[in-house]
């Protein structure tokens, strides 16, 4: 577990969408409880873009790790560096009686 973890995100909506920009920084962690070998700290950038296009269909996409920071959630296991994902929703619904 890390000492410190900190993290922030500021939301921006309007009407048929949002922008939201979010931030998380982890401190030193150590790998076991002897505290031999440790992770070194991280800051992570990510960025989510959601809009609506019409009454059941809406776009988003998701970048992520936007500072392509080199980090380890757990030892010997690196996280991606930059990613984007882009995507469609659609929803159906049911007419009620």
């Amino acid at each position: 577990m890390p000492m410190h973890t900190i993290g922030a995100f500021l939301e921006v909506p309007w009407n048929s969408g949002s922008f939201i920009i979010s931030a998380h920084f982890e401190s030193l962690r150590y790998v076991d409880r002897a505290n031999i070998s440790i992770l070194k700290p991280h800051f992570l950038l990510n960025m989510t873009f959601n809009q609506k296009l019409g009454k059941n269909i809406s776009i988003f996409s998701a970048l992520r790790n936007i500072l392509n920071q080199s980090y380890e959630s757990f030892d010997n296991y690196p996280m991606p560096g930059i990613s984007l994902t882009l995507g469609l929703r659609t929803e159906f619904k049911t007419k009620e009686k």
